[in-house]
């Protein structure tokens, strides 16, 4: 059972998706939305910030548990490195995590608890949280999630452990937006004849919803369409975290595009490609790759969707860590920690492709490069109490929605 988690947290890496206007909070019956806890967006770039602490800054050392690598893994690290750089007190440190081995992750968060942290961040990793969240309530070390959100057999684990600060999700908590923003995608290019691949829908809840929500947008356009304008839907097919088999395709010669919901680009795109097929099946999809192959497919439209997202949205659970060593919340911070959304880039073509590479943190070269960041180091130190005792839970929350392709852009500007 452990090894099933930990592939469905592989998973959820390729579910990056569209941004959200919901929260998750501790308790099972405890939710709210962040029109809630957030409201409006917030100015982020508070001018009440000050190079002065309004406290005597206690020092805080995170560790930044990661299980793998790729130019996101990278940027994150850049941006810790530029976040320890205009922030004065914070520091991080870096431990690795297993996907398959829940034993593992534990006893790479005590060794890290050892070196004297105060703060664990699990990078899009779930495997063996409840237990290291114990362990760190009783060594007074605060733990969080980034890319990710506890699932609803955790939460409870969780529930009444004060050390546990909550999540910043890699995309949307209701990833059904996502599902929903495909089909639309679909149905605006004239798609006809349209399959589905997905990982199992009874083990990642995300995904579940994602492909409930395709259809049910689809079911919805044939509802009031003529019948020579209805789409024809094919059975979704699961795979169990590896390609899709050429046969998929054959049983349905008149397919004209598939949904890979969760990373198409690499269960299914491969395979249309050794079947010769990406000239007439189009791919929308979830998930990114960074390779030449892909971005060409994107560049070309044989991939008309795939999606991925930036590392600004860390400075949430850094924040919550942040604050709680200096002994202090905002005033306007929920009682029960939570899991947030945040934007998405939805890449469809070369002008996305195009932005991304000369705008976003992803492709810079080196960790000094501010102007590519939607959240400067400058701009999140006024987002801490320490450093600005009128920042809010409601401006930290509120530029998460703000890290898209469309802020991205006005970068250039």
């Amino acid at each position: 059972m452990k090894k099933v988690l930990a592939l469905m947290l592989v998973a959820v890496l390729l579910l990056s998706a569209c941004g959200s206007e919901s929260s998750e909070s501790k308790g099972a019956n405890e939710t709210s939305t962040s029109s809630e806890t957030s409201g409006e967006q917030g100015d982020a770039s508070s001018d009440e910030s000050s190079s002065e602490p309004a406290i005597e800054v206690k020092d805080v050392k995170i560790a930044m548990m990661i299980w793998e690598s790729g130019p996101q893994q990278t940027a994150t690290q850049n941006y810790c490195q530029a976040l320890e750089e205009g922030i004065d007190g914070l520091s991080f440190v870096y431990g690795q995590l297993s996907a398959t081995d829940e034993d593992a992750n534990v006893a790479a968060a005590q060794a890290m608890i050892a070196q004297g942290v105060d703060g664990i961040i699990m990078y899009n990793q779930n495997l063996g949280l409840p237990t290291i969240a114990e362990i760190g309530k009783e060594a007074g070390v605060y733990v969080g999630c980034y890319l990710s959100k506890p699932g609803s057999d955790i939460i409870g684990l969780l529930e009444g452990n004060d050390y546990y600060i909550g999540s910043v999700m890699d995309g949307p908590l209701d990833t059904g937006e996502m599902g929903i923003y495909a089909a639309e995608l679909a149905i605006e290019n004239g798609y006809k004849h349209i399959g589905s691949v997905s990982f199992p829908l009874s083990v990642i809840e995300p995904m579940k919803d994602m492909v409930e929500a395709f259809y049910g947008r689809i079911e919805e356009f044939n509802a009031g369409a003529a019948a020579e304008e209805q789409i024809t839907l094919y059975d979704n097919e699961e795979v169990w975290f590896t390609q899709v088999d050429a046969s998929f395709f054959a049983n349905y010669p008149e397919m004209d595009a598939v949904f890979g919901a969760g990373g198409g680009v690499l269960s299914v795109y491969p395979t249309m490609v050794s079947a010769g097929l990406t000239d007439t099946i189009k791919l929308i999809s979830t998930g990114m790759l960074y390779d030449e192959d892909t971005i060409g497919a994107i560049e070309s439209g044989k991939i008309q969707l795939a999606t991925t997202s930036t590392v600004e949205q860390l400075f949430y659970p850094v924040a919550m860590i942040f604050n709680a060593v200096q002994g202090q919340s905002y005033a306007d911070q929920p009682e029960s920690w939570e899991s947030v959304g945040c934007g998405v880039f939805y890449i469809r073509n070369k002008e996305d492709i195009d932005n991304i590479k000369a705008h976003s943190y992803l492709y810079a070269e080196s960790y000094d490069e501010y102007d590519r960041l939607m959240l400067t180091p400058e701009e999140a130190k006024g987002l801490l109490l320490a450093y600005n005792p009128d920042a809010t839970y409601k401006e930290l929350t509120g530029y998460l929605d703000d890290l898209n392709l469309e802020s991205l852009a006005g970068l250039g500007e």
